[in-house]
């Protein structure tokens, strides 16, 4: 029997943010893909299926040949987290303000800071310089999930009720007030209220990956989260 795995994940600031005010229960990366993929040839079946995809050349398809499933492209198309039950633990834009008194008499620990909302609820203590997710280490981490959820798809195919999941607020006061006005600056509120929830995700995709990242619809793979306490027993593998 496969055991549950640990595995790091990063996220922006703003992200963090969605996370703790318990709007993002979702998130989409792109998938790295293993080896060379055939060429996208179509979808086939109903849009709520995606088990059946069609690649050209290759011999499957809806002429009786077999069908190609995701299950046998799973190898190329291995979500880099992890499948459904494992475990992530989060690293974020953080930094060390200082040491404190360790209760148990040993080495001072030190005290860790955290961009996206200070830990302790005050402001922040002196901090010079924030480091970048990428070099949190794993005591540092505050925040793990569970992978309640992992699904392969194309970017496009994300709905209303997933772009609401991922955190994207259903109107700009909101998207200030989470985010503020410096991270939207390009998005005026009239263009934000008007457009839908997935058109701003859109933008929010663009502005994170890179201009033009949307349009190239990746494979990716949707996470759906569930949080796990800070007590809670889940195993470390």
């Amino acid at each position: 029997m496969r055991l549950p795995k640990w595995k790091p994940i990063s996220f922006t600031t703003e992200s963090i943010q969605a996370l703790r005010a318990g709007t993002k229960t979702q998130t989409r990366r792109i998938l790295k893909i293993r080896g060379t993929l055939p060429e996208f040839g179509g979808y086939s079946g109903e849009e709520s299926d995606l088990s059946i995809w069609e690649f050209p050349g290759l011999g499957l398809g809806p002429e009786g040949e077999e069908a190609l499933t995701l299950e046998d492209l799973a190898e190329w198309k291995r979500c880099q987290y992890g499948r459904a039950g494992d475990f992530l633990w989060v690293k974020e834009t953080w930094a060390i303000s200082g040491v404190y008194k360790n209760p148990t008499g040993g080495d001072p620990l030190p005290r860790y800071e955290y961009k996206a909302f200070p830990a302790d609820g005050t402001d922040f203590r002196s901090v010079s310089r924030w480091k970048s997710p990428r070099y949190m280490p794993r005591a540092a981490s505050r925040l793990s999930y569970q992978l309640a959820d992992v699904r392969i798809q194309r970017l496009h195919d994300i709905t209303f009720v997933d772009a609401v999941a991922e955190g994207v607020p259903s109107s700009y006061g909101e998207a200030v007030k989470l985010w503020g006005q410096a991270f939207l600056r390009g998005r005026a509120s009239h263009v934000w209220d008007n457009f839908t929830s997935v058109e701003n995700y859109a933008w929010l995709w663009d502005k994170i990956n890179g201009k033009g990242s949307w349009e190239r619809n990746d494979w990716v793979a949707a996470l759906t989260l569930a949080p796990v306490p800070a007590e809670s027993e889940a195993p470390h593998v």
